[in-house]
């Protein structure tokens, strides 16, 4: 999408507000007539005090007319009430237009981070797992806030060139000869200065990429602190944000030299043009205080909002990448939405069964998984060992449908579990990983998860199942004590129960442990095993462990080697078939122990 484009989609965008839009060219229409209006009421106010001829313009004129229907002359009497009401109405009315740009940029930042956060909650697990970390950080809060502030600027645009237009119809009115040298010096110097807003937004488009890069490295960096600190990296990590922050630095003082060199130049011309049109009319013999103090006056906001213009102009260009970034995204995530299954209602009395199930990822050639089968009875436990990139992990992303076969079926009582909503599946399985998610809350509401249908015997039945129960009861403020941040207050293990307690208060019928416990000490691992066998039988568990002491109360234990099912049996059954992986892996940590 280019540019032209990208703007075309957000004026479009915009067009929801054009009831907003048509009030603000009125309003700024009405800004400009009263500033106008109360400036050209110096005119016969200089014309009555210095007895110097009379007002003759148009304006003047209508004037008259007005504080004529009141028995009022050009005296300062009327005059000068005149002009204090004109001015205070126009301050009145510049301040409501002032306030439905705001309110509009602030509603569209609004809806765009509420659309963007639920797209991204929402989005298909293949599409978020290519993101980079602090990407929709950045989005969210670089990126849609300065969208917004195009908003502002366009909106800002439209009351600056009404009033503009109105002033330069007034100014003409009083001299048109001068309006129009006015005029034409203006758009002299717009685009003598045009090429700078190009610069500008080329300058805007690589700043916006090198802030996401920064805010990704600070990002990644910062979540891995405890590593960064182990390997003694925060120098090298120091200095390569250093790298982000300079080319950061010098975009950004680029960008505003390109300003500050057009208010350097708008400012003399200015000067140059009032001064060399003070000498005309001396010089000719046509000059008159009142008609080129209004006159002068109404060129001075002429050449404001040319100026106005110009550096409105500028911050859309800047902004512009930064919308081009979100409405590419926007466009990008919508393709990617998760669908939400079938309408099938999930049903477990029998059991589960992988049949033929083939597993690559787009873009690649390589099988995660290559004619997988498995049949797993209601209430089973399985264990599902093997080497690192044997397709563990692809398999706990199928069951919870976070990934879908790319050949092959996986059925739950003979129905494919794709025909069943995956609201209902989601609700009734639950997964607890190595990489604990703990919100920073209190305990009650890490079990709770934003299930607002759960009751305080849900939560602690789910705790008790869990075997965390007794632990919270020793804490202060029980159930209601804080865990930090990323539940920092807890121990390992009591964070892994804690999870586990989470998806026990909700009944699942299908529980998940990846490698659960590998980060574990023993006692914990015992804790959670000792929760575990006691699930056996009442719900469907899939383990997937390193650690063969996970397993061995496992009702089957499966194999993977390259996607495939090397073995299949009970542990006593592989603990007697020297050839099967089962026997070699507790035989090889046995011998190393």
């Amino acid at each position: 999408m280019d540019y032209k484009a990208t703007l075309k989609l957000f004026l479009k965008e915009y067009g929801r507000y054009k009831k907003q839009l048509i009030v603000l060219v009125l309003l700024g229409l009405l800004s400009g007539l009263l500033e106008g209006i109360g400036i050209t009421a110096l005119v016969p106010l200089f014309s009555r005090l210095t007895g110097v001829g009379e007002a003759d313009d148009v304006i003047s004129r209508a004037i008259g007319v007005f504080l004529g229907w009141f028995n009022q002359g050009f005296g300062l009497k009327a005059l000068l009430p005149f002009i204090i009401f004109a001015f205070v109405l126009k301050s009145i009315i510049l301040g409501i237009s002032r306030y439905i740009p705001a309110r509009i940029g602030a509603n569209y930042e609004k809806e765009v981070r509420s659309f963007l956060f639920g797209e991204n909650l929402n989005s298909r697990w293949d599409f978020i797992i290519r993101q980079k970390s602090g990407h929709l950080e950045t989005l969210l809060i670089k990126d849609a806030s300065a969208s917004s502030g195009l908003f502002l600027s366009i909106g800002e645009m439209f009351i600056t060139i009404s009033s503009l237009l109105m002033y330069i119809v007034i100014a003409l009115s009083i001299s048109t000869t001068i309006t129009l040298l006015s005029l034409a010096l203006g758009g002299a110097v717009f685009l003598v200065l045009k090429p700078l807003l190009y610069k500008t937004r080329e300058l805007s488009a690589v700043m916006a990429n090198a802030f996401s890069d920064m805010v990704h490295h600070v990002g990644e960096n910062i979540s891995g602190l405890k590593s960064v600190k182990a390997g003694s990296a925060e120098t090298p990590v120091t200095k390569k944000g250093e790298v982000y922050f300079n080319i950061v630095k010098e975009i950004a003082v680029k960008i505003n030299l390109l300003k500050i060199v057009t208010a350097i130049l708008l400012e003399p011309i200015s000067i140059i043009f009032v001064t060399g049109v003070f000498a005309f009319m001396f010089i000719s013999g046509s000059f008159e205080m009142g008609v080129f103090a209004a006159t002068m006056y109404l060129i001075h906001r002429i050449f404001q909002h040319i100026q106005a213009v110009q550096m409105l102009a500028y911050k859309m260009n800047e902004r512009i990448p930064y919308l081009k970034r979100l409405t590419d995204f926007r466009e990008n995530i919508v393709s990617y939405r998760e669908g939400s299954g079938g309408e099938k209602p999930f049903k477990l009395d029998e059991g589960l069964e992988f049949r033929g199930v083939n597993f690559f990822y787009p873009g690649s050639k390589k099988k995660v998984l290559s004619d997988f089968t498995l049949r797993v009875k209601k209430g089973e436990m399985v264990g599902v060992i093997g080497e690192s990139g044997a397709g563990k992990t692809t398999i706990v992303d199928l069951l919870l449908r976070l990934l879908n076969p790319t050949a092959g079926q996986i059925f739950a009582d003979g129905v494919d579990i794709a025909e069943i909503g995956m609201r209902d599946w989601r609700n009734n399985i639950g997964y607890v990983s190595q990489d604990i998610f703990v919100i920073s809350d209190t305990i009650e509401a890490n079990i709770r998860f934003y299930d607002e249908t759960l009751g305080s015997d849900d939560i602690e039945r789910g705790a008790k199942m869990a075997y965390i129960y007794d632990f919270i009861q020793t804490l202060p403020q029980k159930f209601n004590s804080q865990v930090g941040d990323r539940g920092v207050l807890l121990s390992g293990g009591e964070r892994q129960r804690l999870v586990l307690a989470r998806y026990l208060a909700r009944y699942p019928k299908i529980l998940v442990l990846d490698e659960a416990t590998s980060a574990l000490d023993n006692k914990s691992e015992l804790m959670i095993q000792k929760a575990i066998e006691e699930l056996k039988g009442r719900i469907t568990i899939f383990v997937i462990a390193h650690r063969l002491s996970t397993i061995l109360n496992c009702d089957k234990v499966i194999s993977l080697y390259k996607g495939k099912v090397q073995d299949e049996g009970s542990p006593e059954q592989l603990f007697k078939d020297k050839s099967s992986y089962f026997y070699k892996a507790y035989n090889i940590r046995n011998n190393i122990n």
